[in-house]
């Protein structure tokens, strides 16, 4: 083993091309791939800093008014506008609703009515609700 700690991964390959036999052909295709799985990966760079991540998580868990907006609930589009006007960072929506997921923030629809329920009790409910758009709140779950 001490070997493999000196090898690169250019030597392996190099060794790889001169194998014959199915055995060792699979060895070193195991250590290769094992090497190549530990060098760190190279993504697109988060556009948000650590500073700014934080600052966004803290407000998401405000209520939108608290900031300034005319919403009683973050919505992916209002967060997205947000991270658009404070940090003047474009992400899509797909990735807002993760950044929101990850903050702690589940999102919540209204439900239909349910066609056997009371009609007094649907009237009452139709009078404090009125269904908008999807919100976002603190996730209760751990």
């Amino acid at each position: 083993m001490a070997m493999l700690d000196a090898a690169t991964l250019d030597d392996l390959r190099d060794a790889l091309a001169e194998v014959e036999d199915k055995k060792p052909t699979q060895r070193l295709m195991a250590v290769i791939n094992y090497l190549e799985e530990d060098d760190p990966r190279e993504g697109r760079p988060t556009e948000l800093s650590d500073e700014q991540h934080e600052q966004f998580v803290e407000v998401l868990h405000e209520s939108p008014e608290e900031i300034g907006y005319d919403a009683p609930a973050w919505s992916v589009p209002l967060a997205r506008h947000y991270l658009s006007e404070e940090f003047d960072v474009e992400y899509c929506e797909r990735h807002v609703r993760r950044l929101m997921s990850e903050a702690g923030l589940s999102w919540k629809t209204a439900r239909p009515e349910f066609h056997k329920s009371d009609e007094r009790a649907q009237e009452a409910w139709q009078e404090g609700f009125k269904k908008s758009a999807t919100i976002w709140t603190t996730n209760t779950r751990s």
